[in-house]
């Protein structure tokens, strides 16, 4: 079964770095000897939340202990101001973003059981946020940072922080400006190209999304639902979806990014749960059918097993010979979410096993 190849990846990819967060990419191009990275904390916050979500589907697996044992180590990640750390493990450079998405997992871990360390966490990253972002000048700050945005609202919900509250939505009302008359928004690439990877696209336009949601402001909703709508659109019929775009839709179709690929996915399952739109939910199907193969399940070496690739071909610009860790990830929140939506999701999955 796939889902189980990858959350079996996921779990290795822990068990490599000693427990001490997932390992940022498997690549024995890059690390012969093991293949393993360090840690990586930004990807291990959001990858508690889905261990957590397949714990009832895999209850023979420790994923909830797996998951408060990554917990535990991103604490010991948080630097002295109360931010968390850009890039690997043990890194001293605080990043808004990287601290957005290990939100998510703390947070999931609250829900689960109160922790005073991690509440105590919590708040210091929310005084940090506030205090270092307050009248931050978001002109300047890549689109794709909506998904940070989505985190910190549901952070200032949590900790019932109005000012944390005021700071997202001086972020919210500049992201809003930069969408085109294309449904596109600008500067949601990396380092705020309007060139982005699907990856980031999927960030700004899920985050977008997310936000929508949770401030019940229908005009972001709606723009969400319409970048999605338009990327869909630019489907080319022995191609597929390019693995970049710029503002214009303008795509590079010579490889795949399986990571954004398998993001829209979840944005079309989460746009249908608002919309009811079939057309939605069969767009997102599609996406995660065109991923399906990508992902490893047969290799001489057993730690490829259930990891998908950066891009497609290998050496595509997304991660180049990289397998990274929240690809895997997202791989399997796409699946998760099709399952919430779909009625014939156990017969479309074992027809998409059975095709080789």
């Amino acid at each position: 079964m796939k889902a189980r190849l990858s959350i079996d990846w996921l779990c290795t990819s822990i068990e490599a770095t000693g427990y001490k967060g997932s390992s940022h990419i498997y690549s024995r191009w890059r690390y012969p000897l093991t293949g393993w990275h360090l840690g990586y904390p930004e990807t291990t916050g959001y990858i508690i939340e889905t261990l957590l979500d397949y714990q009832t589907v895999f209850p023979d697996l420790p994923l909830e202990d797996i998951a408060h044992q990554c917990g535990e180590w991103l604490l010991s990640q948080q630097l002295g101001q109360g931010a968390f750390p850009a890039l690997l493990a043990n890194n001293q450079t605080p990043s808004f973003f990287n601290s957005g998405m290990i939100t998510f997992g703390l947070l999931r871990l609250e829900q689960k059981s109160f922790d005073p360390k991690r509440q105590d966490a919590l708040e210091q990253l929310a005084n940090w946020v506030t205090n270092r972002y307050k009248d931050h000048d978001w002109t300047t700050v890549p689109t794709y940072y909506f998904r940070a945005i989505w985190a910190y609202l549901l952070l200032a919900e949590h900790l019932q922080s109005q000012p944390l509250l005021q700071c997202c939505h001086q972020a919210i009302d500049i992201f809003t400006q930069k969408v085109t008359p294309q449904h596109a928004f600008r500067s949601w690439g990396f380092e705020g190209s309007d060139r982005a990877f699907t990856h980031t696209i999927a960030y700004t336009l899920r985050g977008c999304f997310e936000v929508g949601l949770l401030t019940q402001r229908g005009d972001l909703i709606n723009k969400a639902a319409n970048g999605f709508t338009s990327i869909m659109k630019t489907i080319h019929p022995e191609k597929g979806l390019a693995g970049s775009y710029d503002v214009s839709w303008q795509g590079d179709y010579s490889y795949r990014c399986s990571t954004g690929h398998a993001q829209l996915s979840v944005l079309g399952s989460r746009l249908f749960t608002h919309t009811r739109d079939d057309q939605m939910n069969n767009q997102a199907v599609w996406l995660l059918h065109s991923i399906w193969d990508d992902q490893i399940t047969h290799a001489l070496d057993k730690n490829l097993s259930g990891a998908l690739p950066g891009s497609v071909p290998i050496w595509g610009p997304y991660m180049r010979l990289k397998y990274p860790n929240w690809a895997a990830k997202f791989f399997l929140d796409a699946i998760l979410q099709i399952g919430n939506n779909h009625d014939a999701w156990q017969k479309e999955i074992s027809q998409l096993d059975q095709r080789k």
